[in-house]
């Protein structure tokens, strides 16, 4: 039997109450944050580690070829900063260096590229210039033909922040070791190789 307090209670309504309901988005809402913040970083690791990867499969990439070129010259040509022009004599064998035969590997602070440039192997031999090994300034002979149809580049490095080179004699025919210190960069990393190789003997 109702009493008279039962009748005057009014009944609940079966839904939420705008209270509840505020509660409830306000959780939704700092869930939703959570999550979000948590994905962007997963997805900062994975980019950073993405351009960690690529940054030393590309050092690996350029320090290699620089000393497989070192390792296949007769002799050093011209060096500065930044800067290596090697003979690789196996072509022709006549103690005389000829276009064909050379190699100029070029940093650029600039572009922060390395590249390597030398003569395509199919060099009319109209076109394969010799010089004398002595008298040839071959830095510059070698700067005024980079990159023409004789003598194209190649890119070797991008965000190549350094690379400093040493060698073991003054004279650069003379010299049997060239060392070198190359350093790659990117907005989240960095590698640093320090190496080097011997020219093949004379």
């Amino acid at each position: 039997m109702r009493t008279r307090s039962d009748i005057l209670q009014p009944a609940r309504a079966g839904g939420l109450t705008l209270a509840e309901l505020v509660l409830g988005m306000a959780m939704t809402t700092i869930v939703a944050a959570a999550i979000a913040t948590m994905l962007v970083g997963v997805s900062g690791a994975t980019s950073a580690y993405g351009e960690s990867r690529s940054l030393m499969v590309g050092h690996g990439l350029a320090a290699s070829r620089i000393g497989a070129a070192v390792r296949n010259a007769r002799a050093l040509l011209a060096a500065g900063e930044g800067l290596l022009v090697l003979w690789d004599e196996r072509e022709h064998s006549d103690g005389v260096p000829q276009l064909s035969e050379l190699e100029r590997i070029e940093w650029d602070p600039g572009t922060e590229e390395l590249h390597s440039y030398k003569a395509p192997s199919d060099l009319p031999e109209a076109l394969d210039v010799s010089y004398d090994l002595t008298a040839t300034d071959f830095g510059a002979v070698t700067a005024a033909l980079k990159g023409t149809e004789s003598f194209p580049g190649r890119l070797w490095g991008v965000g190549v922040k350094a690379w400093t080179i040493h060698t073991d004699a003054a004279d650069r025919l003379d010299v049997r070791f060239i060392g070198y210190r190359l350093v790659l960069e990117t907005a989240d990393a960095s590698e640093v190789t320090v190496g080097g190789a011997a020219l093949r003997n004379r």
